[in-house]
């Protein structure tokens, strides 16, 4: 039960997913985790102590996750994805109960020396850990406060470290298991162009095209709330300094962090100089060599140096956007982090949404309706199926003057808002032929 690959704990988990129910007899605890050996998944089997000849699989697969080869942050995604029962994106407070208590007890049952504790004492560690993590006490936390939850908790990173991973690759996405069954769609290279372009996560693209968008569609969002500690523009110089050290990838190698970071006199020159360029090219918000002063204080202290070595040695060997955050402001809530990455994804979102809109007068046209939605997923605030000028403004990084630009441009029938539909329609609006032909050229670039 040790040691098992993220790709054969998800088959394992869409095969269950396609139960009726969370209880499993001999046979399909056998065929879930396709055993050969009848005699070895009976010797397995009876470990869970079977009522009526079946065996919670929930107490089965947790400790599977935790004894996996993945780092502990693939396991912390992958067993919120388990844990979120109708794929809403979320976990509520008794799917994350259930999660807890089935996992403790799965342990029980394989650990000669583990024991757990009370059923009580349970259930206060799991409201614990979830009014943490529930700061607006909404009922659910999502899979990104959940993974800062991860980068952050000693308690967590514990309960992996007797399974060392041998996975450098870190996984935050979540895998999407529909109803009963798991629906994960592979996208095109055209498809995944814009998708992979606006993520901030490290996931891979094979893994990050597993879209499911009949669940996204269900997804529950947090009501838009400013974080209390961080502006925006500590948004814009979060992710502009991370991709500067990443070199414009998904994550920063870990021994690269902690070397400039220890180089203060580098650090801070190379801060101010992506300021400068910033400010040069109009993109820089107002108030950014203000702000870059109480920034610069947090990323060259020694304690930011502190916490990214102590990533580094629980075999943390890359560090993404999200885990940056954590180790800089390590005062923000989970859910205020989550804002932060909002503020990253709105920013990727607005640089794409600007090339749209030079692209329709450019005849220059290479997004498609894979693209429109993304770009609403993450401007969409209020989720109307409309992008507004406020929500260009607040959420896109335009001033009004562009945002004004924007929707003349794409706003068809003057009602002041940017429907998906007249977006969708720009599509149509060019020839077949032109459009075929940018597409050949986008594919054989990718090649």
């Amino acid at each position: 039960l040790k040691a098992w690959s993220r790709k054969d704990l998800i088959e394992a988990v869409a095969d269950f997913r396609m139960l009726p129910g969370i209880t499993v007899n001999l046979v399909e605890f056998r065929d879930v985790l396709k055993w050969l050996s009848r005699t070895l998944a009976e010797g397995a089997f009876v470990l869970w102590r079977p009522k009526d000849g079946k065996i919670d699989f929930m107490q089965v697969i947790g400790p599977m996750v935790f004894m996996s080869d993945e780092h502990f942050v693939s396991r912390a995604s992958l067993l919120f994805s388990i844990l979120d029962f109708n794929s809403s994106g979320t976990v509520n407070r008794a799917e994350f109960g259930i999660g807890l208590r089935s996992m403790i007890l799965g342990f029980t049952r394989i650990a000669r020396n583990f024991v757990a504790p009370p059923v009580n004492e349970l259930e206060d560690m799991a409201n614990a850990v979830f009014r943490q993590l529930d700061q607006d006490q909404s009922g659910f936390i999502t899979m990104g406060e959940f993974i800062a939850y991860a980068y952050r908790s000693r308690d967590f990173r514990g309960l992996c470290s007797p399974f060392p991973s041998v996975q450098d690759s870190v996984m935050e996405e979540q895998v999407y298991f529909a109803g009963r069954k798991s629906t994960a769609r592979v996208t095109s290279g055209l498809e995944k162009k814009l998708y992979n372009r606006l993520r901030i996560t490290p996931d891979d693209e094979e893994q990050s095209a597993q879209r499911l968008h009949k669940a996204k569609e269900r997804e529950k969002k947090r009501p838009w709330r400013i974080p209390a500690a961080i502006t925006r523009t500590h948004a814009w110089l979060l992710l502009h300094v991370f991709n500067h050290m990443a070199n414009d990838r998904r994550t920063i190698p870990a021994k690269d962090l902690l070397q400039r970071l220890g180089a203060h006199m580098q650090l801070k020159g190379d801060v101010d100089a992506l300021v400068q360029r910033g400010f040069e090219d109009g993109r820089a918000p107002e108030d950014a060599w203000r702000v870059v002063r109480h920034f610069y204080g947090h990323l060259a202290s020694d304690q930011t140096l502190e916490r990214a070595q102590s990533l580094y040695d629980e075999n943390c060997t890359s560090i993404s956007l999200r885990a940056f955050c954590c180790i800089l402001w390590p005062q923000l809530k989970e859910v205020d982090v989550e804002r932060c990455m909002k503020w990253c994804k709105h920013m990727k979102a607005s640089t794409a949404l600007r090339e749209v809109a030079k692209a329709v007068n450019d005849q220059d046209f290479v997004f498609d309706a894979e693209d429109i939605a993304e770009i609403f997923e993450v401007l969409d605030t209020d989720g109307d199926g409309n992008l507004s000028y406020d929500e260009l403004c607040s959420q896109g990084f335009m001033d009004r003057a562009l945002a004004t630009r924007v929707v003349n441009r794409m706003d068809s029938d003057r009602s002041g808002f940017i429907s998906k539909q007249e977006m969708g329609s720009l599509l149509q609006q060019l020839h077949d032929s032109v459009t075929q032909q940018l597409k050949l050229s986008f594919r054989l670039s990718m090649t």
